[in-house]
This record gives C-alpha cells, structure tokens and sequence, in this order.
C-alpha cells in the first residue's frame, strides 16, 4: 500500500497551548501528509487528564476525535437503552448466571487476573489501587 509521510514536531507549537499542557509529557504532534494529529495520553480515573482533554479540544478545535478504550469500558459511551442487549457483550458479566452467588473478587484475585493477562506486578497493583 501507499504509505504517507510521517514527521515530528519542533515543539513550538506547545507555545500556542493552555499553559498546563505545554509541558505535558504525553501529548505529542505528528505530521502525516497534510494532516496534523495529536496523541494525549490519558488515565481513566484521573480527572485531571479529563481537564487536559477538555482544554486541548477546546483550543484546538479538531475535525474528529478517536478514543482508544479498552472492551471492558466500551460500554461507558452508552446508555441502557442505546446499548441493547446484543451490541456489545458484557465481558466482565459473562459467568453472571454460574456466580450470581458469589462475593465480589478480592483486590488479590483482581491482581491475580490482571497478571496472568499480561500486566505487571506493579501495573496490576496501580490498576486495583486506581479502581477500588
């Protein structure tokens, strides 16, 4: 396939932004062929990165928006009606008929599950402290 050109930024254009994002890390500028794209990296349970992209859309007014969730928050963009029962699947509740008995899991076996899909001890650990 055709690929387009991709650059980097100079950094001037942070001069432009709200000053509580001109230093953030984890907002970057690209190039690609006639487009300008900026990536902000965010954290679903801080409301500061909600301020942050707030500001930045604000300022920057941008054409479109994507937003990378992982499954489990997909269905935080709907209501209960606009989500119906067969859009998207509820993955946390899948065993809920087998285990409606059951107690809420741990922190430990959260942490636990969170391991064994691939996430770090540490990584695991923030999650469960971030969420619970």
């Amino acid at each position: 396939g055709v690929q387009g050109s991709v650059r980097g930024d100079d950094g001037f254009w942070r001069l432009s932004l709200p000053e509580k994002l001109r230093n953030r890390h984890s907002l970057r500028r690209l190039h690609i062929d006639d487009t300008e794209v900026y990536l902000l990296g965010t954290s679903h349970v801080s409301t500061d990165s909600c301020d942050d992209v707030r500001q930045l859309m604000n300022h920057l007014r941008p054409d479109c928006l994507f937003v990378e969730l992982c499954p489990q928050r997909i269905p935080i963009l709907y209501s209960d009606e606009e989500l119906g029962s067969e859009a998207i699947p509820d993955n946390d509740n899948a065993d809920e008929d087998n285990n409606a008995s059951e107690e809420p899991i741990s922190w430990k076996e959260s942490m636990r599950n969170l391991q064994e899909s691939g996430m770090s001890r540490a990584g695991a650990l923030s999650t469960v402290l971030l969420t619970k």
